[in-house]
């Protein structure tokens, strides 16, 4: 879902928009506009035990590498009148990246599969992973890894984008969404100050799991470096985000969970990542009907791969 999530992400939210009755794919139902773009905050908390040196990406024109998301975990979704309690399918998402420059790599999706809890027979779910094939695009970081600009294109395969570049399917609307929020989530950026052991540095960002938007706080510490890379661990905590079209004060959330994640400083993304994540919110105006209660745990595992890239 670091807790990772890139996969937990898709996996959560394509299942929970397929229990709550997603438009088939194909159906173009007015559609809610993407979240508004905006670079992780991060802050440095402890600069840890001497000696202390920058943390920095050294990434390399022309590099390449492929990588395989794999995500699991339950969703479940109440209000006052019904109740739905998703098992998450086990959803697999390889894509692969290629370095512009030292400040920019492009990315494509290759196909995605999801195997168990009925996953197969689910047109809606089926629709989605499938819109994920193709979808491409490019990330612009400074050497820290934090992230400047995304630019994230729907798959040429697409029959409303192919015809009418300002139109998508339901499929890709979803698709594009998990994508954004995915690798949000993945990229780790480092602190601005020197860092050394047991120091840590706080990231939030904008972050959608299942059926809820919120603002993730993920804490890193440093357990080990050496010049090629850097192993942490990683707690999860959140809050409302004010921009996701719920008023915080309409919202109470609870976010826990932790990871361990290996950076190699030549890529862009960690070479692997472990993590757990639970989350729980009640969401609408409080001691009304409108409440509705979220509540889910997503297992994420991020892995570099040794298939050959396309």
């Amino acid at each position: 879902m670091p807790s990772f999530v890139v996969a937990a992400s898709l996996a959560a939210l394509i299942c929970a928009q397929a229990g709550a009755g997603a438009p088939a794919p194909g159906r173009m139902p007015k559609l809610a506009p993407p979240r508004l773009w905006r670079p992780p905050a991060v802050k440095l908390v402890s600069a840890g035990e001497a000696p202390l040196a920058p943390l920095r990406y050294a990434l390399v024109k022309g590099a390449q590498g492929a990588l395989d998301l794999a995500a699991t975990g339950r969703w479940r979704v109440k209000t006052s009148n019904s109740e739905a309690n998703t098992e998450l399918p086990n959803l697999s998402t390889p894509f692969s990246y290629a370095v512009v420059s030292p400040g920019q790599f492009s990315f494509e999706f290759q196909e995605a599969t999801s195997k168990g809890a009925g996953s197969e027979n689910d047109n809606a779910t089926q629709g989605i992973i499938s819109a994920l094939k193709g979808v491409r695009g490019s990330v612009e970081l400074d050497a820290r890894g934090l992230a400047q600009k995304l630019s994230i294109m729907p798959s040429p395969l697409d029959a409303e984008f192919s015809q009418d570049s300002t139109r998508v399917t339901v499929g890709s609307h979803y698709a594009l969404e998990l994508a954004r929020s995915a690798f949000m989530h993945v990229l780790t950026p480092l602190p601005d100050e020197p860092i050394g052991i047991g120091g840590s540095w706080q990231v939030e960002r904008p972050q959608t799991r299942g059926t809820v938007s919120f603002t993730e706080v993920a804490t890193y510490t440093l357990v080990s470096r050496d010049a090629k890379g850097a192993k942490l661990t990683v707690r999860f905590g959140g809050k409302p985000d004010p921009l996701a079209g719920i008023h915080p004060n309409q919202m109470e959330l609870t976010v826990s969970g932790s990871g361990e994640t290996d950076l190699e400083f030549a890529r862009p993304f960690p070479v692997r990542i472990d993590d757990q994540l639970l989350i729980h919110a009640l969401t609408g105006p409080k001691e009304t009907h409108q409440r509705v209660e979220h509540e889910g745990t997503v297992t994420g595992h991020l892995q570099l791969s040794t298939r050959k890239l396309p």
